[in-house]
């Protein structure tokens, strides 16, 4: 698997822009910057610039991530770490740059942490051979 090509194009005004998109659609919270996603989306063209020169540069560092609590709905807590925007956005041009190399080593019998996978489509499998007798 090569993936040299990934620091050169993480700095990609391009690519951050397309990454943007995908943390805008996800509606968060503010980081520990206490930047929100429509504070960011306003000086949006800034922000990528910042970005891409950080990163180009060398000099990109992503901040502390901030954590709360939420009541579980099965009783207890859920401990959330979530990064500053643009973190965010440095997260899914990453993602975004390394992900087809990934999928393609991947086997088809894996289903754990792959998007549009899930525990049901794995079941299905199991119960799928099963059936056909080729597992106990």
């Amino acid at each position: 698997m090569d993936l040299s090509h990934v620091y050169d194009n993480l700095s990609d005004p391009a690519r951050l822009r397309q990454a943007w998109v995908r943390v805008e659609d996800s509606d968060g919270c503010a980081g520990v910057d206490g930047v929100t996603i429509e504070h960011f989306s306003r000086n949006l063209d800034q922000e990528i610039s910042s970005l891409s020169r950080e990163l180009a540069g060398g000099t990109y560092e992503p901040l502390p991530l901030i954590m709360f609590k939420i009541a579980k709905a099965a009783g207890g807590e859920r401990t959330l770490r979530v990064p500053a925007v643009r973190d965010r956005v440095v997260q899914n041009t990453l993602i975004a740059e390394v992900l087809p190399a990934f999928e393609a080593e991947f086997d088809d019998c894996s289903f754990a942490y792959r998007k549009g996978r899930s525990v049901n489509q794995a079941l299905d499998e199991i119960q799928s051979l099963h059936q056909e007798r080729r597992v106990i």
